[in-house]
């Protein structure tokens, strides 16, 4: 979808986006309509967008917007509950991350997203954060880290600068903070 140039569309009454402008290189400026409920890989090597949107009705935005190189800001709906590697990869993203109150899946949502200067997030209901900040090493901060839904934490901090102080606020008796800290692959 190359040929597709300038803004993207998007009607009232469309609900599934899926995979719509996958590899649309020269779109700059993303859309969603009311209505969408699955943005699934919309955006997706759209690699000359410069805005990222998302719905309100929006439930899952998984790999919307991975490997969109040009994107600076992150967005999350507040019904989104799957942001699966929404973000993989899009290494201009800076400031903080971003996640819904609703999402419970952040697998690789920030993976490689190298120039994220902010405090890494998590809502109250994640229950995976599996790679989710792989990579990501320019994060440091103050962080609040809260869900005790927790269940896959592999490799969330894989890679960070440890020379940056990163501080996470966990719920107390947390058992998964060992692991989210983890600088190895196992």
């Amino acid at each position: 979808c190359v040929e597709i140039t300038g803004d993207a569309a998007c009607g009232p009454n469309v609900v599934d986006m899926t995979f719509t402008y996958y590899g649309c290189r020269n779109l700059t400026t993303a859309a969603c309509g009311p209505n969408v409920v699955r943005m699934q890989g919309t955006y997706q090597k759209c690699t000359n967008l410069t805005t990222a949107v998302c719905g309100n009705n929006v439930e899952s935005m998984s790999e919307t917007y991975m490997h969109c190189c040009n994107l600076t800001t992150a967005v999350c709906g507040d019904n989104v509950t799957d942001m699966g590697y929404t973000y993989r990869g899009c290494r201009n993203l800076t400031g903080n991350p971003v996640c819904g109150p609703d999402v419970t899946n952040m697998r690789g949502t920030y993976y490689n997203c190298i120039n994220l200067t902010g405090s890494p997030v998590c809502g109250d209901q994640v229950t995976t954060v599996y790679d989710t900040y792989y990579g990501c090493t320019n994060l440091s901060s103050n962080g609040y880290f809260y869900s005790d839904k927790i269940t896959n934490v592999r490799n969330c901090f894989y890679g960070r600068n440890t020379s940056k102080r990163l501080n996470l606020y966990v719920p107390a008796g947390s058992t998964t903070l060992t692991t989210c800290l983890s600088n190895t692959l196992t």
